[in-house]
């Protein structure tokens, strides 16, 4: 029982410095869309990085996902939070961010800059952090505090469908870093 007050106030904790991080940044006006036919017709955004981050009042309902295009590859950097769970700290070939930049098309992610939003007094919630840097510079900032963009929950479940697989390929338990640690040392 002890654990999970704990585990909730983290989460709770997490909420409000990503909540916070809006204040902060200042996103760039009406960032239009670029190159790259998607699969629902529109362009692709061409996205040199991609950060989400999304909490909630259960702790396998907190994770955060990072990703960079790197001169080797793509860098993934994600975590699943206050579970203990797995983390992928790798360097990939497959453009990761691609596949992302058709997801955003899809469902006009560039309408969400500048969303920051807070439903208070919600004692189950969630919250998210999105903040994506295109190509020429431009960023993509949203976040959300029991308020949501349109279309949120289809964005967020094909963002969790993406990081479930790369946890899958990716992911090391903490036994299994700490194993992969001793064998190189």
């Amino acid at each position: 029982m002890k654990s999970n007050v704990i585990i909730v106030l983290l989460c709770v904790s997490l909420v409000l410095l990503l909540s916070s991080c809006g204040a902060v940044n200042k996103p760039a006006p009406n960032v239009p869309a670029q190159s790259n036919q998607s699969e629902a017709g529109g362009d692709a955004l061409d996205m040199i990085s991609f950060s989400f981050h999304h909490s909630s009042s259960f702790a396998n309902g907190c994770y955060r996902l990072e990703i960079t295009r790197e001169e080797g590859g793509t860098h993934i950097d994600a975590e699943e939070l206050f579970s203990g769970g797995r983390i992928a700290d790798a360097v990939i070939e497959e453009d990761v961010l691609a596949q992302l930049g058709r997801l955003a098309a899809t469902y006009r992610v560039d309408l969400w800059n500048g969303f920051d939003k807070s439903r208070k007094n919600v004692a189950d919630g969630s919250a998210f952090s999105l903040r994506i840097t295109l190509s020429d510079g431009n960023t993509i900032s949203a976040h959300g505090d029991n308020a949501f963009p349109d279309r949120y929950a289809d964005v967020s479940s094909a963002i969790r469908m993406l990081y479930d697989d790369l946890m899958e390929q990716y992911g090391l338990h903490e036994d299994e870093r700490e194993a992969e640690g001793s064998e190189s040392s």
